[in-house]
Parts: C-alpha cells; structure tokens; sequence
C-alpha cells in the first residue's frame, strides 16, 4: 500500500530540477511561515556541479523528489558523500537539503531512497542533516529558537526533528547560534577589559581580514579549522582550495573589520569571522 501512496523520482530534468528549487518556498507558504528566508537558487545549483564544488571532485551526489497519490509534490532530499581521510572508518554518507510536508511514512520514503544510494556506493551510514556548502554551513535542524533565520544558519517547520527520530535517527552533535545585543554597553565594557589585558601580551597579534590576500588567509583558516573540527566524526578535513573558493564566494558581502585572525608567535590559533545577514 505504501508503494503505491508515493512516488519517488531522481532529479534529472531541468524541469525537476526547478521543482527541487522550489518546493520549500511552496510547503512554507502552505503552512503560512513567514519566517523561512530563501537561500539563492544560483548557490543551490553550484552545489550539484562538480565543476564549482570542488567536495564532488571525489564524490557524488543525487536528488530525488517525493510526490503523493494524488501526483502533488510534498518532499525533496539529496545524498551525497566525498572522499573522506583514510583514518575514517568506516566510509560515511550525508543527506541534506530535506524538505517534507509532515508525513512520517513519506519522509521514511525520502530517508530509505537515500539510504539505499549510498550503500549501494560502499557507505555503512548516513549523517545529517548536513550541506553540500561543508561543515557548519546550513548544518543540522534547528530544534529550538524559531527565529528569522540568518544567512547559513539552517530554518525547518518544528515537526523535523520528528520525523527524523522516527526513522531511526538520533542526537550526535549540536550547533548553537548566539545573539547579543549590540545596543548593551555592559558587554562592551566588559569585553574591552579583557582586551587591553590580551593587548599586553607581545606574543599575540590581530589581524584585520584582507580581501586582496585571499589566498593567505584561506591557508591560515584551513589550519587552524583543521585543528578544531577535522577530528570529530563526519566532519570532513578542509582543503585550501575549498577555502580559497568559499572566500571568493563571500567576498562581496564580507566586512573585513569583521574578520579576525589571531597569531600565537606568528602561528595562526584562533579567526572570528562574522558575516553580514544578507537575508
């Protein structure tokens, strides 16, 4: 019965891959949320494309769309996986752009299709929700503070954290997003205590992001990004090309006075990179 209640179709046309854009926009509008933010339908594509995606270089990826008896479409999801260290084992995939009306045995269509392509290309698992933009872009489901969402930061309807702890799915790591109200000059007092205590020390030093030496800056985040997170599990290592070409991405909305690079004895240890909401 099951079978014949859904459909689910691999994104191959130019056609499906319009309604792969767009059915986000037409759940959230049925569902009357305001607060989900489109994210650029040119970014979305370049994803997919191996060409400017430099994570499907030793990878793949597949989109699916899911329809209902009645031919209406009411999910998508894509599954994908890159060529991780030879130290993580074992071989892991990622699904990520999940978008469904709330049906359970629909999602568990969409979960199992995904599922099914990446054990068929060696995978023993499956992570997500996760982005093919890398680490702690558009990472996860948000499960508490449905707020307007800023740019990178991942928006779903509540009920997603059902459907996948239904499936099967469960609790591996969690991402925070903080606020602070910048009008509050407590913390302005406080945080510049601390810095002229920091500024004593010789051995550090700040440095302002320069949008003309891309290239160095990229080298200097992937070395201390590296440190931080290419141990945890599923988080793949990055590169300086990846690097280099998610700085050239943003770097028409990047502020450089909002871009900090910290140096130990001239040995990068620390970056704060804050991004204008471009929602």
């Amino acid at each position: 019965m099951e079978l014949i209640m859904y459909h689910v179709v691999e994104v191959k046309t130019k056609k499906q891959e319009e309604e792969f854009l767009r059915i986000p926009a037409l759940l959230y509008e049925i569902n009357e949320d305001d607060k989900w933010v489109s994210p650029l339908f040119s970014d979305t594509k370049a994803f997919f494309n191996p060409v400017k995606n430099p994570l499907l270089k030793d990878g793949n990826a597949r989109r699916w769309l899911l329809y209902d008896v009645n031919k209406h479409l009411i999910g998508r999801i894509a599954a994908f996986y890159w060529k991780m260290p030879e130290k993580e084992h074992p071989p892991m995939g990622y699904f990520g752009f999940f978008e469904c009306a709330d049906d359970k045995r629909g999602a568990q269509r969409l979960f199992k299709t995904a599922i099914d392509w990446l054990a068929e290309k060696g995978m023993k698992g499956m992570w997500g929700p996760f982005h093919l933009g890398g680490p702690g872009f558009f990472t996860g489901s948000l499960v508490r503070g449905f707020y307007e969402p800023v740019y990178g930061v991942p928006y779903n309807f509540s009920f997603y954290n059902d459907l996948f702890l239904n499936f099967g799915f469960r609790e591996v790591s969690k991402y925070c997003t903080y606020r602070i109200p910048l009008a509050e000059s407590y913390q302005w007092k406080f945080i510049g205590k601390q810095a002229r205590s920091f500024y004593r020390d010789t051995r550090y030093r700040l440095e302002l992001f320069d949008p003309k030496k891309c290239e160095e800056f990229s080298r200097d985040f992937t070395h201390v990004f590296n440190k931080v997170w290419a141990g945890f599990p599923g988080m793949a290592s990055m590169t300086e090309p990846r690097a280099v070409d998610r700085c050239k991405m943003l770097r028409l909305i990047l502020e450089k006075r909002t871009i900090l690079f910290l140096y130990y004895e001239n040995r990068p240890v620390a970056f704060l990179i804050t991004v204008p909401d471009v929602h």
